[in-house]
């Protein structure tokens, strides 16, 4: 198999696992949740308005930015700076996947301190209640950011496109897992948290206490907040809040509200 036919069929499989994924954690959230929503018909409205503003960013990338990118652009690994192509199949694979891993807990320590990509960021952040769909939560100009990063790598390191298709294949579950509203055993995540950024690991990161969102950037693995000192501690004892007080308004809630934040909250110090 062609390495082109290899990223489309992993990129398929990604498409897929989101789906299942999706719906799987819905239906469990709704018999174990971590934290109750008031009723099925405020939990439901959540999911409706993530799905909204999720909507918007994959009408935004798919039906045009890929499109125009694979008519425009041309990508050849062989011309990159770092020259990853050459090594076998299971080298890019496992270099490839560390160095995406990394290289997007580093864009996302870099959004908690830029403050036009903060603005951005705090519409994933605003969510006043965490749950598997909060993954979705993210601005398309979010999207177009993470868009442009990846790429970027991809020109420095020669990675070829099969390899960010199986970082979807593994990371999109991750992703789902760890925003996930459902109730598991403290000691499982604990263990979990010792690899990947367990649930517990990034409820830390959702709370509206500036030192607890300063923490565990982690997308996949948590030990690059080990390493950079920015790992924080779940304390599974207390009872977690999430969201950003500044946006916490309905105003800021509904599907316009959320596209209109990184415009609108350039005046709000939403710390």
């Amino acid at each position: 198999m062609s390495d082109a036919a290899l990223a489309d069929a992993l990129g398929r499989l990604v498409f897929w696992v989101l789906a299942g994924g999706l719906f799987a954690f819905v239906v469990a959230e709704a018999f174990r949740p971590y934290v109750a929503f008031a009723d099925e018909r405020a939990r439901v409205a959540h999911l409706m308005v993530n799905l909204g503003v999720w909507l918007a960013g994959y009408a935004l990338v798919d039906w045009w930015l890929v499109p125009w990118v694979a008519a425009n652009i041309a990508f050849d690994p062989a011309s990159a700076l770092v020259g990853l192509a050459s090594l076998p199949w299971w080298a890019q694979g496992i270099i490839g996947l560390f160095a995406i891993d990394f290289s997007e807990w580093l864009l996302h320590w870099i959004q908690h301190r830029v403050r036009p990509l903060w603005l951005i960021h705090a519409v994933h952040h605003s969510d006043p209640h965490v749950d598997v769909t909060t993954a979705l939560r993210h601005h398309p100009l979010e999207v177009l950011v993470g868009l442009a990063w990846q790429a970027a790598l991809l020109w420095l390191i020669g990675l070829p496109m099969w390899v960010l298709m199986l970082r979807g294949v593994t990371g999109v579950p991750v992703g789902l897992f760890q925003h996930a509203n459902l109730r598991q055993p403290e000691a499982l995540d604990r263990a979990l948290g010792h690899v990947i950024c367990s649930p517990g690991i990034h409820r830390v990161h959702h709370s509206p206490r500036v030192d607890e969102t300063n923490a565990n950037y982690g997308q996949m693995f948590s030990f690059w907040d080990r390493l950079f000192g920015t790992y924080r501690a779940p304390d599974y004892a207390r009872r977690p809040d999430y969201g950003l007080a500044r946006l916490a308004a309905p105003e800021w809630q509904g599907v316009s509200g959320m596209l209109a934040t990184p415009f609108k909250a350039r005046g709000i110090a939403t710390f």
